[in-house]
């Protein structure tokens, strides 16, 4: 479950804690749709891709899915056993799900 981190008087702020090593799931994204094992946590993920890639839900994804732009995080509540899956238009991406 993702820990919203908190401040010197003991008060929620609107930033995650850092991350424990071990708690990004690697996924090597090409044009050929791959996808993630079951997750094990839920809780907020940051999903960051070195290139352009498509995500969904589920086993597997196409180009019109949903587009990641390289280098820009975004975040998403993932459950737990969902799966993610991405595909490229073109050439390959490193995609990196983090639980926040």
């Amino acid at each position: 479950m993702s820990r919203l981190a908190r401040d010197e008087v003991d008060g929620f702020v609107q930033a995650f804690e850092l991350p424990a090593t071990g708690k990004t799931v690697a996924l090597a994204v090409t044009t050929s749709s791959g996808a993630t094992a079951a997750f094990v946590n839920r809780g907020v993920y940051r999903f960051l891709s070195d290139n352009d890639c498509f995500v969904a839900l589920g086993a597997s994804s196409v180009v019109t899915d949903m587009k990641l732009v390289g280098g820009v995080p975004e975040y998403f509540y993932l459950k737990i056993d969902d799966t993610v899956a991405g595909i490229t238009a073109s050439g390959t991406a490193a995609l990196a799900i983090t639980l926040c």
